[in-house]
């Protein structure tokens, strides 16, 4: 069989100063399944070739998912040290950018995205069809600049307005079923005006869907459906967990009078039937609730909760925390997982080197990023646990 060498400069990005050789294994005259498996062989490449041009072996980031599939992303442009001797490792996460999107479905990894404008590390959320990112916008007058770039057809569009006086939170956007949800303010005579908009980006052109005044300028939330979840009220003051319903314009207060410092201490998250949140303890160690909106009932699922609640379902939550090493220890993460009874067990602890932990639930597993750069997916209800490369 005759081998024809092809040079895919454009596919190797020379802007990075790379180029890369691929072996066609099959002749003018061979049949399509040969061409199909040669136009394989060409896409396997272009995913070697666009993973990690400049050998940084960056960490992956996790950004979303369901029962099947794991969306995360890898920025091309971390930067890390290493210390000699126990002590953790450092890295500097890119938030300028470009990044790979990626997917792990079905026990396959597949680049879904190569070169996304937005920085891994800065806001980059997606539901499997759109991916909003924030931008630092230089030339501009928006600090932070929201886009969304949409899988299907490959176009990029703004969120916000040019030229307004408003910006974006990097880190607190979520995206599903095809809404952003996302924190922002607007620029005014007396300060900040901060806001949450909700935008529908199913149509041409992303439409503001609603926009909500609130009271602190970092607000935590989640949204699930047709529910957006947050917590609202001035920092150092008392907080609320509030429930909206997109469809009805209904808001409902699930709880209040809650003490805290400020609103990231609260972390609020949807379920199929409700709300979970976190609120401080005095000594250290938090509350975790839970409302039922059906009912309308609100209990407490665990007291003495150590670290921080990082996602959850009906039946469990998951919390993550950081333990300071001592001179001669690195700091490391735990992760545990929590039942409907509100017993306990460990899933994992290990060196919180670079951009290691990100604990979250993510469908019906508890999903973390382990000092190795591996994603680990373990099954909330039990059985065996999977980990991967990102790339």
């Amino acid at each position: 069989m005759t081998t024809k060498r092809i040079l895919l400069a454009a596919w190797c990005f020379p802007f990075f100063g790379l180029g890369c050789d691929v072996n066609v294994p099959f002749g003018g005259n061979d049949t399509f399944e040969s061409v199909e498996d040669a136009v394989r062989d060409l896409q396997d490449a272009f995913t070697e070739a666009v993973a990690d041009p400049l050998g940084a072996r960056p960490f992956p980031v996790l950004i979303g998912g369901d029962d099947q599939t794991v969306y995360y992303a890898t920025s091309l442009t971390d930067v890390r040290l290493r210390f000699p001797g126990p002590t953790t490792d450092v890295v500097f996460p890119s938030f300028v950018g470009p990044s790979n999107l990626y997917k792990f479905e079905e026990s396959r990894r597949e680049l879904i995205a190569p070169l996304v404008p937005g920085g891994a590390y800065s806001g980059l959320a997606t539901d499997g069809r759109f991916v909003v990112y924030a931008l630092a916008d230089v030339h501009g007058s928006n600090p932070f600049s929201p886009y969304v770039f949409d899988l299907w057809s490959s176009a990029t569009k703004p969120l916000l307005e040019n030229g307004a006086d408003e910006s974006a939170y990097m880190d607190t956007i979520v995206v599903h079923g095809g809404r952003a949800a996302f924190a922002m303010y607007d620029e005014t005579e007396d300060g900040f005006a901060p806001k949450i908009r909700v935008a529908d980006l199913e149509f041409e052109e992303p439409t503001i869907e609603i926009e909500l005044s609130f009271g602190t300028l970092d607000v935590p939330l989640a949204m699930r459906g047709d529910r957006l979840a947050y917590v609202d009220g001035p920092s150092g003051g008392s907080l609320q967990v509030l429930l909206r319903d997109l469809t009805s314009g209904e808001t409902t207060v699930v709880a209040d009078g809650i003490r805290a410092e400020y609103a990231p201490s609260v972390p609020v998250f949807l379920t199929d039937n409700g709300v979970v949140w976190s609120e401080p303890g005095v000594a250290g160690p938090s509350r975790v609730q839970r409302y039922i909106i059906q009912t309308g009932a609100t209990s407490v699922w665990s007291d003495g909760v150590r670290g921080v609640l990082a996602g959850a379902t009906d039946e469990h939550f998951v919390t993550e925390e950081f333990v300071v090493g001592e001179s001669d220890t690195p700091d490391r993460w735990l992760v545990r997982k929590y039942n409907a009874n509100g017993s306990s067990r460990k899933l994992a602890g290990f060196r919180a080197d670079g951009l290691a932990g990100q604990t979250r639930v993510i469908g019906n597993r508890a999903a973390w990023v382990n000092p190795d750069r591996e994603i680990v997916l373990a099954p909330l209800s039990g059985g065996e646990r999977n980990s991967f490369r990102p790339f």
